[in-house]
């Protein structure tokens, strides 16, 4: 506490006395008795100690030169410690600058629409990719259920005699060749994946450009008995043999028909004598497929000559389905079970030469030849070569550029010459 004392004047110091020490206040502050027993100091003397009674709240803890002290009489200050609400207020300054930023380059996005901004909730669970609903059908190229693409390939022989007629199954093939067996009398093989229906028949017998033809799709070959090369040539090439003639249920004998055109399958019992032998798959290059593109129609009436008025073809351009209603011997071509006309999405006429081996035909398919196609109402040309029964046929237009055929079934007839196949508006 500060005490008032009086004393008489004292004479004045004529030494230099320093008026404002750390520690201490003004020199009239000074007690009386404090004041008297302080010595005359020199310039260049320091004080021994401090006066315990000084009753200032903070007293240096160092004694600074009274010279120094002099020329700088501006007391040091001390660091202040920051408050907590100090650092409150600086942290969210700080995170104002940040939030100012990160909009300075976000906003001018969105305002221009560039790339959208998404903020994408994290999940814990892992994203599973989804299975394909649907898949090319390899051998007719339409989409349908990856399960129906990876099923194997059947080539059944069918017969088309006049007493055959009219066939099942034919309608669901996804691929069709037509040639002459014997005596001007053709015969089909046809090709099944996808499809699979109840009644397949008449059953007939294997010939060796047949047996080449599905060996081409790796399919395993439906046929009952067929011609010694035809079935020298089944072993041969290694072919997913499926005979007839086996007594296993898969075949059967219809009562409307006479022998031998009343031998018939269904898929369901061939799926299950296939499982048993193993022909699980097949392997093989699919031809190139593409969706349909209707032109005006050129090609409305198309006409293929094979042998006789009744075994004839005929195909008549519907723009409504960009199909060809198929007729045989003057007459639509049906299917027996559904009396659905056959319809094929392209008609191919494949030339090639055709020998004969005794009363059977031999037709050439290896090597090259000439293609003349009919889809989305047009005529096209082109050529095909293929190097082996192993091998695919390879189709080009015109050009030689790879020839695209539209998706569903095809139909391919085999003529011996360019002049057996024409056609009009």
């Amino acid at each position: 506490m500060d005490m008032d004392f009086k004393s008489p004047k004292k004479q004045q110091d004529t030494s230099t006395t320093p008026k404002n020490l750390p520690g201490f206040r003004g020199s009239s502050e000074i007690p009386e008795h404090t004041k008297a027993a302080q010595p005359t100091e020199t310039k260049d003397e320091i004080p021994a100690s401090l006066d315990p009674t000084d009753l200032t709240l903070e007293r240096e803890k160092s004694v600074e030169d009274p010279v120094s002290t002099a020329a700088n009489p501006t007391p040091k200050k001390e660091r202040r410690k920051t408050s907590k609400k100090e650092k409150i207020i600086l942290i969210v300054i700080l995170l104002l600058v940040i939030i100012g930023a990160v909009a300075m380059l976000v906003v001018p996005k969105i305002l221009n629409k560039e790339e959208p901004v998404v903020i994408e909730a994290q999940s814990s669970q892992p994203v599973k990719d989804e299975a394909p609903t649907q898949a090319p059908s390899p051998l007719s190229g339409l989409d349908i259920s990856p399960e129906l693409a990876s099923r194997p390939v059947t080539a059944i022989m069918i017969e088309n005699s006049v007493e055959a007629r009219p066939q099942s199954g034919l309608v669901d093939a996804e691929l069709v060749f037509e040639a002459i067996a014997e005596g001007g009398i053709t015969r089909f093989v046809a090709l099944f994946q996808a499809n699979q229906p109840e009644k397949i028949g008449p059953i007939r017998s294997a010939r060796p450009y047949y047996v080449d033809l599905a060996k081409t799709f790796d399919a395993a070959y439906v046929h009952a008995g067929g011609s010694p090369d035809a079935l020298s040539r089944i072993s041969e090439l290694g072919i997913k043999d499926m005979s007839a003639f086996e007594s296993n249920g898969t075949y059967y004998r219809a009562d409307d028909r006479d022998a031998p055109h009343d031998l018939y399958t269904s898929m369901p019992q061939l799926d299950v004598r296939r499982t048993q032998l193993g022909f699980t798959n097949s392997t093989y290059e699919s031809w190139k497929r593409k969706n349909d593109t209707p032109q005006t129609t050129v090609a409305r009436a198309v006409d293929i000559t094979i042998s006789s008025p009744q075994y004839n073809t005929s195909y008549t351009h519907d723009p409504v389905t960009n199909t060809y209603l198929r007729s045989l011997g003057g007459e639509p071509h049906v299917d027996q079970s559904t009396s659905a006309q056959i319809a094929p999405k392209v008609v191919v006429a494949l030339i090639t030469s055709r020998g004969q081996d005794g009363i059977y035909s031999d037709y050439r398919l290896t090597g090259s030849g000439e293609i003349r196609v009919f889809q989305d109402g047009i005529m096209s040309t082109g050529t095909w070569s293929k190097e082996s029964a192993n091998s695919q046929f390879v189709f080009k237009d015109k050009n030689g550029l790879d020839f695209y055929f539209n998706k569903g079934q095809t139909w391919v007839t085999i003529v011996d010459s360019a002049s057996d196949v024409n056609y009009a508006e």
